[in-house]
């Protein structure tokens, strides 16, 4: 029913790939094992297709870098374990002081219901916890295609960026197709994924196109590739990745070799053996929605970690659970942003000053005594060596000297406020100061990232000492800046000219968590979850009597708890925080999305996205069966795992059922079924609520036949 509901759910023109891959990830109710290896390839795997099957491809493992884990999920929760393998373990060179780790310790992480806590297994003593799910400190994991969440990529990397859509196949499969582009100075970076519809939406490719059209790589590509070889089904009905591989390779002058690329186009690495890392499922089981999902081991943890300080433990628990440690940590899950820091680091600002500037004082008092000295043997030698130690001592080095001082200083115009959290981006200026001795001319100005853009329409300009130019900037609006620091780099006639600058901005408003998603709801089960508000504003402006939240028909809301104060470091601001209860009032089967709305008006408004699933107690998987020359599978959807299928109590004509286990029944075709059939299969079942399991099953072949048979009890 999953897939089904999934199909539905893309359709609607409110809802995309991303709400059915988070539906999807919601409906997974599994525990696996996997290993993550690293080593190479030959391009022919890539070349020839191979490499889109099962198998090791022929792949020179490196040991030192084999990981393995554990990851499990029910649902609302994930918990992940990985760390290197017990071979790779053995390779590590003794480690010194000042080492440099190229690999991630043991790790343990919980995720979900907008929070995440991280446990080093080595240090055992701290539990780090973060208010977002996708958590900086995990590299490993099914989803985890290139060494982070794919769920944040898709937030974050593609945010903004409207994509071109379109249908194709990858490796035989048929797939949705999003292609994102864009343009950073003299480069372009192409994203596309291919989703898969048959396996919930699981990105069946990923591909990366990074081009540089200038400096010593000009012209060249580096792709960045991933092939989706397996999923599989859990009971809950979303599917999880069981074998993926991701390739790392050069293609040289690529716009050239590719003059007409497009996104079908088959690459061919530049390099005879390309880099491949191959994530794999060792071991797989079902687990229940109810399943509880907790640290293995947390006893020997003293303290937690959160955005609002350091909580103690008083009493040791030897099996955390994240709502367990949402309760230690309360009020302190609160984001407390740091005090601004400096615009430029003080020791930098004077590195040059010792050497181009000697002290006056010195260089006096030396040069006092040298013409006491040169007094008195002027009494005693003839004028002509006087004249020779007049001489020296005006030579360089007995008095100060002023060499050119290059330096560049710069700030933001506002360093600290409040913005409107609905804008896309922040216009903000920054402000240029020659801090040095000597002109500087300014001919390009470098942000560091495509999310920062700098107007440089009035360059290249020429900044005298002492003086400021004024450059336009636009921010692109990314949830928060909490005491970002930015580098800045500046190409000048001096040449390159680095700068920190720095921004602490508090939106207006904020929702957390950005998004809730519930999956296997029953159509009699009442679900309901929680989420605060969060307004700031000035010290000197109140709050109204309560937050501007619109609920949709589909939900009820109130609120529960309400928590003010004023925001740590920067006094001048407070904060409030309203917690609200939602209940999910709509019982209608199917997957649905609504939209929780916070703000004054369509122009000022934060907006919580909701995906839910409801499905009938007893249902199947997939949701319909579709007859073919092959015999299909179906599996019991139902939360009470003492349920099991019985006995066939009915099949429409043409069609034959048995049950081949527990909870799994064998659909296919008599030799004489017609071409089109619509029909139901009822299963007597061991349910005290509802006895009997209907499963539509339909066919459509009318070159068969020429009547539909259809019985419906």
């Amino acid at each position: 029913m999953i897939i089904s509901m999934i199909l539905v759910l893309v359709t609607q023109s409110n809802v995309g790939p991303i709400d059915a891959f988070r539906a999807n990830e919601a409906a997974i109710h599994a525990k696996i094992e996997f290993t993550h290896q690293t080593g190479t390839i030959h391009q022919d795997e890539i070349v020839s297709g191979r490499i889109w099957t099962s198998g090791d491809h022929g792949m020179v493992v490196s040991q030192d870098y084999t990981v393995v884990g554990m990851w499990e999920s029910n649902g609302n929760v994930q918990h992940t374990k990985s760390g290197l393998s017990v071979e790779a373990k053995k390779t590590l060179p003794e480690p010194k002081a000042g080492m440099f780790v190229p690999w991630k310790p043991d790790i343990e992480v919980l995720s979900g219901n907008g929070m995440s806590a991280c446990y080093y297994v080595a240090d055992k003593f701290m539990i780090e916890v973060e208010a977002r799910e996708e958590p900086k400190c995990l590299d490993y994991g099914p989803f985890h295609f290139s060494l982070v969440s794919f769920k944040a990529s898709l937030e974050k990397t593609f945010n903004k960026i409207k994509p071109v859509v379109k249908q194709g196949l990858r490796g035989g499969h048929p797939c949705e197709i999003e292609i994102y582009r864009e343009g950073i100075g003299n480069t372009w970076i192409q994203h596309e994924l291919a989703y898969d519809p048959a396996i919930g939406y699981l990105p069946r490719s990923i591909r990366t196109i990074f081009v540089q059209k200038g400096g010593s790589q000009a012209g060249s590509g580096v792709v960045n590739e991933m092939f989706l070889a397996n999923a599989q089904i859990t009971s809950g009905g979303g599917f999880v990745p069981t074998e993926w591989v991701r390739a790392y390779y050069l293609v040289n002058n690529f716009e050239a070799t590719y003059p007409n690329y497009s996104d079908e186009t088959v690459l061919k690495p530049a390099e005879r053996h390309v880099s491949l890392s191959q994530f794999k499922v060792t071991k797989f089981e079902d687990l229940s929605p109810k399943a509880s999902i907790r640290f293995a081991n947390t006893e020997n943890a003293y303290a937690i970690s959160s955005p609002g300080g350091v909580v103690r433990l008083k009493d040791k628990a030897r099996s955390l659970s994240l709502e367990q440690i949402k309760a230690i940590v309360g009020a302190k899950m609160t984001s407390k942003p740091k005090a601004a820091l400096l615009s430029i680091d003080t020791a930098e600002l004077h590195e040059f000053e010792g050497h181009g500037r000697r002290n006056w004082v010195v260089g006096a008092l030396i040069g006092v005594g040298i013409t006491i000295l040169v007094a008195f043997i002027g009494f005693r030698i003839r004028a002509r060596m006087l004249m020779l130690l007049g001489v020296l001592m005006v030579m360089p080095g007995c008095t100060g000297r002023s060499l050119p001082f290059v330096h560049l200083k710069a700030e933001f115009s506002r360093n600290k406020f409040i913005y409107d959290a609905s804008l896309p981006e922040l216009p903000i200026v920054l402000l240029v100061n020659n801090d040095g001795s000597v002109p500087i001319r300014v001919m390009s100005v470098n942000a560091g990232c495509s999310c920062r853009t700098v107007d440089q329409s009035h360059l290249p300009a020429v900044i005298q000492p002492g003086n400021i130019i004024r450059l336009p900037m636009v921010l692109q609006n990314k949830g928060s800046f909490d005491s970002d620091n930015y580098e800045i780099k500046f190409l000048t006639d001096h040449g390159a000219l680095g700068v920190r600058v720095s921004l602490l901005a508090f939106p207006d408003q904020q929702i957390s968590p950005s998004a809730v998603t519930l999956s296997a709801l029953t159509d009699k089960e009442v679900a309901a979850f929680e989420f605060v508000h969060r307004e700031v504003r000035d010290l000197q402006k109140p709050f109204g009597p309560t937050s501007r939240i619109s609920f949709p028909a589909s939900l009820r809301g109130k609120i529960v708890s309400v928590n003010e104060g004023r925001i740590a470091h920067s006094p001048e601001y407070v904060f409030r925080d309203m917690t609200y209860a939602v209940t999910i009032v709509d019982q209608s089967l199917g997957l649905h999305k609504a939209v929780i709305a916070a703000g004054s008006d369509d122009s000022h408004r934060t907006n919580l996205p909701v995906v839910w699933e409801r499905f009938p107690f007893l249902s199947g998987i997939p949701g319909r069966v579709v007859l073919g020359k092959s015999p299909v599978r179906v599996f019991l959807r139902c939360d009470d795992q003492a349920v099991e299928l019985l006995r066939i109590g009915s099949t429409p004509i043409g069609v034959k059922a048995h049950i081949s286990g527990l909870r799994e029944l064998t659909v296919s075709l008599d030799a004489d079924a017609p071409g089109v059939i619509d029909g139901v299969i009822e299963v007597v079942t061991s349910s005290k609520l509802q006895e009997r399991l209907r499963m539509p099953v339909v066919r459509y072949a009318p070159k068969l036949g020429d009547k539909a048979v259809s019985i419906v009890p």
